[in-house]
């Protein structure tokens, strides 16, 4: 497998480490991203949102924080799932993030 090959399959699925790195990667590379979504997603009180394909959950944790809405995500990578949950552990508990 070449690095190419790699990198696109930790983007698409990550798991373990790799994963782990290339959501970070994301992360740094959607800031602008990030930034646009929640002016948008402020104006939304009260709001049920769906984020597919989260990642590793660091835009609905900063987005939670933020603004009066229930959280719903899917993501196919079951190692994002597991970060996820821990990275919005408040969230889940109180029934907000889902």
């Amino acid at each position: 497998m070449s690095i190419k090959e790699y990198i696109g399959g930790q983007c698409a699925d990550p798991e373990g480490l790799g994963g782990i790195a290339c959501a970070k990667f994301m992360n740094f590379f959607n800031a602008e991203h990030y930034r646009a979504v929640k002016k948008f997603v402020c104006k939304l009180d009260g709001a049920r949102i769906l984020d597919i394909g989260f990642g590793n959950g660091v835009t609905i944790k900063k987005l939670s924080k933020n603004i009066n809405a229930k959280f719903y995500g899917v993501d196919i990578s079951a190692d994002m799932v597991e970060k996820a949950k821990r990275e919005n552990r408040d969230g889940v508990n109180t029934n907000k993030v889902i």
